[in-house]
């Protein structure tokens, strides 16, 4: 067989259903909006609509006599040698039950693990082919649809699946269940012929992502409905259906969300192939298969859920995903992928002929179908689709599959509610039919209950579990609970019965339940005396805010001996300090720390510069005056090597520095983290929100009151005290949505998509505008010129930012037409402007970098072109040709560059000419780039001991102090490029000095001169754990991810979501050794911030 590039996808496939018993724990997607890669919906918007419309409807379509006659070759000879062994292993696969299961069951020979003899030799006969009268002689016009030789391409993706039988099946009478039949072998023998192509994970296209979602949401579904209708009737029981195996549902599922999330993204484009072939679905010739009153029935199911009611209160799943950015360029590259995409489904479908249970054969052939039948609705043209209608078993395998995504979805929940349920009662009773549903069968051995807090467990009725149950879920959804640990040790007790508890959500509403909880469970696990508090507060000082900024407060009172307090609403540290790559600006008037002869005199002249009308203010003098000491504060405590410095736009001298290799933002904030963390009197608060400040009688600050992280409810669940807090929160520069700062000061800027991360929602303003503090220059927010537009994701609200390193380096910009249009080295304040004036109506610009800037910026390009935001042309012919754009047009724009470069100035005023002149016989590297949202200049009024000003006045706040972008008033109406970064040190400096002055003032001079900044020497262990190379091959997905770098093992599961480039590239390389990626972008000082669970083994 001939090598594919689906080869990686398919092999994801197969690591992808890798099931391991799992223990009991909640895979609800839903408690929190989670997004979907490549579509455009939360699995949220999925469960909703689900489960409020299409789930009923669909359930009905699919009993109508058209849709649940079904008519596929379920006779063809498979095309291998039945007695070929699998390469990839069987526990790999989701469908594997034993070791000693067999492809070809053969009852008489085999006795049936779970004890059901008659059942399994009933399933091993023939499919039930019976049909009635009414649907015989419906059947006798029904005419052949399909043609595979049609001439456009896609028109023939359901070939391997014939429907040319002369039977057809009533699947009703044959619904998806147990069979006892195992399919790992088929499965693994799928994967076999793809898996010894390498190519890596992040070379993977668009196109084939989809695929292998498609097929491992389709291999979810089916063992969900396994699952769901597992144990067999039992007449003599009283038991008249299938019961689900909720233990097996766990152990499948429990610890791989993941595979719930391809069975979603699955529904997502399937229900968008519905919508598109609307027009199609609401004519099929449905007389020919029912009398009158079905006939009308039936479409008026089918208009219920393809009507505009539908579509206006599903709009968000049904136009989720978006099938235009499939195989949309035409060079050869996308032609090949076209013929092997279209392959390798083809060569899956031939596979299903190997499947030796009917049933099993049958389902998989109507659910392969299905969604083949969905992609070609949605790659061909609309007017193909029009033209050349879908054959009737087409249309009936897409509603049915359809149909069973919407059940796998609504099954989760329920599998998942009678797990717990099962737990809570010891594997009792819980319902009326004389089986336990999710009973172990005879001979196992029954699931042990989740551990927890030990109690007396007694029965317990359905209805006070679930009252219980409920109660403990408001209270989350409340914010009650001060951390997921409170939480699920609630909960655990609640499920295990603990009779207190439950009394307790019997009779106090979710607001209460939770505090009384937490103080009955403290005082059940307390010893019988504690000693009381070492002090009147809990902490000296408190941090709202784990950015550059509040790190530099943390440090500066850390090494002075203060208890110090990190609240940080993400689960990691870093904010918008991280992303920012350039650098940071720093210079010194000893000439230690400067270049070109430059000094503050001239710092401070380019600032006053950038500033505008205003000049240069108190807080920007002190920001030059500090610089150089922040610089070192940087290299010495978080052992940094800055030894890269570049002139950045707006600035007459070099001095923007950064280290050799990694990005400045992160690099700087993961190291002064790990310094941090060494301090025993430090203490971080994660995915914990600040919501409000506390006061003392005497109106000063007192602490913080803070709340689980994304709960957004009135009550609060718990409070810090401190003597100083020091407010660090960041901007506010996010726009396309309601009810932000944004929105009140600068709605003409809403429209614009942000570089900024979503934690950016004014948290800090907010909270010091109740305590009685001022805001200045609201309106002040800077809009940078470059931010990247992702080919693949061009409406994105969030971009990637094009550090201004590029142009610094020498890059260019370029309009539609190849010409230039402005200095690129002005402020982002005049490069923004004037690239508004220039192209209003697109916004679209070309960053272009020739072979010497990009020789200059290589900690950069590599990264931007693994994230395919630059592409690299080898010469200017090719390059023409990307852009669009004449070769002499192209040629002319560069030679007119170098005349400048020449001459020292141009005719947009530009005069410093970075690496020129340019090599038009050499390589280029380009990319596109709009105007974003990127900074907000104004913020909380402070002064230049950073202490926050009441509204009003000019005095302070008594004990707040605020540092970063969240303070206003440091930098004019425009910010200098690099100065973020040095800002957050300085006045996170200044915030914790000040701190350390006023703890020190409170506390008795015996308490404060005991304190020492001690630092945390560890336990001495035995030896890190050795883990295989296998092993970590398990953790391979968002919700366990693990990662080889330098040969050590890290669980950066956590650190998925907040990496400041993206999830994706952690993801690429989780379950695998990523050291040559992560060290093209990052030094090995940045992993000091985190610990590793063990070495990796050979």
């Amino acid at each position: 067989m001939a090598p594919s590039p689906f080869a990686i996808a398919i092999c994801a496939v197969a690591a992808g259903v890798a099931i391991a018993s799992a223990p009991a724990t909640s895979i609800s997607s839903s408690s929190s909006a989670t997004y979907f890669e490549d579509i455009k919906c939360s699995v949220e918007d999925v469960e909703i609509a689900n489960s409020r419309q299409l789930y009923s409807i669909l359930n009905e379509v699919v009993n109508t006599t058209y849709f649940r006659l079904f008519k596929v070759d379920l006779e063809r000879t498979c095309h291998r040698d039945a007695t070929v062994k699998p390469s990839c292993e069987a526990e790999e696969v989701l469908e594997a039950e034993s070791d000693d299961a067999k492809c070809d069951l053969q009852p008489e020979a085999k006795k049936n693990p779970s004890g059901f003899d008659a059942f399994f030799a009933h399933q091993e006969e023939e499919v039930d082919r019976r049909l009635s009268d009414k649907e015989e002689h419906a059947l006798l016009s029904e005419e052949a649809a399909c043609d595979p030789n049609l001439p456009e391409f896609w028109l023939d993706m359901c070939s391997n699946i014939p429907t040319t039988s002369s039977e057809y099946v009533n699947l009703v009478l044959n619904p998806e269940a147990f069979t006892g039949y195992n399919g790992s072998t088929v499965w693994a023998r799928i994967y076999h012929d793809y898996c010894s192509i390498s190519r890596r994970p992040e070379d993977l296209w668009y196109e084939e992502k989809v695929l292998y979602r498609l097929l491992s949401g389709m291999h979810a579904s089916i063992n969900i409905h396994i699952a769901h209708s597992f144990y067999p009737p039992r007449k003599s029981k009283g038991v008249l259906t299938y019961t689900p195996n909720p233990q097996r549902f766990m152990e499948q599922f429990g610890s791989n969300p993941q595979f719930i999330k391809n069975l979603h993204f699955a529904f997502v484009v399937v229900l968008r192939s519905l919508a598109k072939a609307a027009p199609v679905l609401r004519h099929i010739p449905i007389q020919e298969f029912s009398d009158e009153e079905e006939r009308v029935f039936t479409k008026h199911l089918l208009n219920r859920l393809l009507d505009s009611h539908i579509l206006r209160s599903c709009r968000p799943l049904f136009t989720a995903f978006d099938e235009s950015l499939m195989f949309r360029d035409d060079d050869d590259i996308k032609q090949l992928l076209k013929t092997q995409f279209k392959t390798v489904f083809k060569n899956v479908s031939a596979e299903l002929d190997c499947v030796t249970c009917q049933k099993c054969k049958l389902h998989g052939k109507l659910f392969l179908l299905g969604l083949g039948t969905a992609l070609k609705i949605l790659l061909i043209p609309e007017s193909l689709l029009l033209s050349s209608p879908l054959a009737r078993e087409e249309m009936v395998a897409l509603v049915n599959t359809a149909q069973k995504l919407s059940s796998s979805i609504e099954y989760v929940g329920k599998l998942q509610n009678l797990f717990l349920l099962q737990q809570a009662n010891g594997n009792g009773t819980v319902d009326k039919s004389g089986q336990a549903p999710g009973a172990a069968p005879s001979g196992e051995q029954p699931a042990k209950p989740a551990t927890g807090l030990q109690v007396p467990v007694a029965p317990v009725a359905f209805d006070v579990m679930d009252q219980a149950v409920g109660t403990v879920a408001a209270a989350l959804a409340k914010g009650q609970f001060d951390s997921q640990d409170s939480h699920d040790s609630v909960l655990q007790s609640v499920l295990h019965g603990n009779a207190a508890l439950l009394a307790l959500a019997k009779h106090y509403p979710p607001s209460d339940f939770a505090a009384h909880a937490r103080r009955y469970l403290a005082t059940a696990s307390a010893p019988a005396s504690a000693d009381p508090p070492a002090a009147s507060y809990d902490a000296d000082l408190i941090v709202v805010g784990g950015g550059l900024a509040g790190l530099s407060a943390v440090l500066t009172a850390a090494e002075a001996g203060l208890r110090v307090v990190l609240i940080e609403k993400e689960s990691y540290v870093g904010g918008n300090s991280a992303k920012a790559s350039s650098g940071i600006n720093a210079v010194s008037d000893d000439g230690t720390i400067s270049h070109d002869g430059d000094n503050t005199a001239i710092f401070a002249e380019d600032v006053r510069k950038s500033s505008g009308p205003a000049g240069i203010t108190p807080l920007g003098r002190a920001l030059v005056r500090e610089s150089a000491a922040a610089w070192r504060f940087v290299v010495d405590t978080g052992s940094l090597t800055l030894d890269k410095v570049t002139q950045m736009g707006g600035h007459s001298k070099p001095r923007t520095y950064r280290p050799s290799k990694g990005m400045a933002g992160a690099e700087i904030t993961l190291s002064l983290f790990a310094k941090a963390e060494a301090y025993r009197n430090f203490k971080m608060l994660k995915k914990t929100r600040a919501v409000d400040l506390t006061f003392d009688g005497a109106g000063r600050v007192s602490g913080v009151r803070h709340a689980a992280a994304n709960k957004n409810g009135p009550g609060t669940v718990g409070v810090t005290t401190a003597p100083a807090v020091v407010l660090a929160t960041g901007g506010f520069a996010i726009g396309r949505r309601n009810d932000t700062l944004l929105q009140e000061y600068r709605p003409d800027l809403m429209p614009l998509a942000t570089t900024n991360g979503r934690w950016c929602t004014g948290d800090g303003h907010h909270m010091s505008i109740r305590a009685g503090g001022d805001v200045v220059q609201m309106e002040d927010v800077q809009v940078h010129p470059t931010g990247f537009v992702d080919p693949a994701h061009p409406d994105a609200d969030t971009k990637t930012l094009c550090a201004e390193l590029l142009r610094g380096s020498g890059g260019l910009l370029l309009l539609r037409n190849g010409s230039r249009f402005v200095d690129e080295l002005g402020t982002r304040q005049h490069v923004s402007a004037a690239m508004m004036a220039a192209d209003p109506e697109s916004l679209a610009f070309t960053i272009l970098l020739h072979s010497s800037a990009a020789a200059a910026s290589m900690t950069h390009v590599p990264m931007y072109e693994s994230k395919r935001l630059l592409q690299r042309a080898n010469t200017v012919d090719e390059l023409a040709a990307h852009l669009k754009i004449g070769r002499d047009v192209l040629i002319a724009t560069l030679e007119k560059y170098n005349e400048d470069a020449k001459k020292g100035a141009d005719a947009f005023g530009k005069t410093h000419f970075n690496n020129a002149p340019i090599d038009v016989g050499g390589y280029f590297y380009f990319g596109t780039v709009t105007p974003v949202l990127h900074y907000t200049m104004g913020g909380v009024r402070i002064d230049t001991e950073a202490r926050v000003l009441k509204a009003g006045s000019d005095e302070p706040i008594p004990g707040l102090w605020a540092a970063g972008e969240v303070a206003g008033g440091v930098h004019g109406t425009n910010r200098l490029g690099g100065n973020a970064l040095t800002e957050c040190v300085v006045f996170g400096r200044i915030a914790g000095e000040g701190a350390v002055k006023e703890a020190q003032a409170i506390s008795s001079g015996d308490e404060a001169a005991e304190r020492s900044s001690e630092r945390d020497s560890g336990d001495v262990a035995s030896g890190p754990r050795k883990i295989s190379l296998a092993e970590v091959a398990e953790h391979n997905t968002p919700d366990d991810c693990w990662v080889v770098v330098h040969g050590k093992v890290y669980d950066l599961t956590d650190f998925v979501d907040e990496h400041p480039a993206g999830p994706q590239s952690i993801l690429d390389i989780a379950g695998k050794d990523g050291t040559e990626s992560f060290v093209a972008v990052h030094t090995k000082a940045t992993l000091a911030v985190f610990a590793p669970i063990g070495d990796a083994a050979d």
